[in-house]
């Protein structure tokens, strides 16, 4: 089970099965510096409590499946265009987010010829299937400041490189989307190995529990 809990001790988003743990949860989060972002969890927690204070930052949005859906969702975030070739999901994202008709758009490069023209937006979040992101990331570079892009990064050691050329060349923030890095079993595991309470550790059973499969 993981939760978000803003700096005050309130709840902000919970997932998984409580089974009476939201007290210890609680408690772990409010015990967090925020004035000392060295780890994971006091990261979040600034971040938190940043973005409360911040406006929704315009974006546009390449791949309007699940996981573009899921981020466009994001409280910090307000899409503004966006990039599907399935009709019936961008039309369903597009109402979702009040998105007009002159920024709907069935091809990506569609979408960044409007950029600053039909529509302005800061960041660009590329959500299309894994083997067809080094294109629109890297023709992203040279139109916003930040790009949010879905894992996996590419699917060749080649195109990564790529990717990364583009935004060393256009000077823009890339953030592969690693969405359980921060979470809360992730970092308390952390904090308990290299605060040493186990020991030694020999081995390691990974398992990523978040579907219904």
């Amino acid at each position: 089970a993981a939760a978000v809990f803003g700096l005050a001790g309130q709840e902000l988003r919970y997932y998984g099965c409580r089974e009476g743990r939201e007290e210890e949860m609680r408690q772990w989060w409010i015990s967090q510096d925020p004035n000392e972002p060295s780890t994971g969890s006091t990261f979040i927690a600034a971040k938190v409590h940043n973005e409360s204070q911040a406006p929704p930052i315009d974006c546009l949005v390449i791949g309007a499946g699940a996981r573009g859906c899921v981020y466009g969702a994001h409280p910090g975030l307000r899409p503004v265009a966006v990039a599907e070739p399935n009709e019936a999901r961008r039309a369903a994202f597009a109402a979702r987010h009040q998105i007009p008709v002159n920024c709907q758009f069935s091809r990506w490069q569609d979408a960044l010829s409007g950029t600053g023209s039909t529509f302005k937006a800061d960041i660009c979040i590329v959500a299309t299937p894994d083997r067809v992101h080094v294109e629109p990331a890297v023709a992203a570079c040279s139109h916003f400041k930040g790009l949010l892009l879905e894992k996996p990064m590419a699917v060749t050691e080649e195109e990564c490189e790529k990717i990364v050329a583009a935004c060393e060349v256009c000077g823009t923030i890339c953030a592969v989307c690693h969405v359980l890095r921060y979470n809360f079993a992730n970092s308390k595991i952390k904090e308990l190995i290299q605060g040493g309470s186990i020991g030694e550790v020999l081995t390691i059973n990974h398992i990523e529990p978040v579907g219904h499969y």
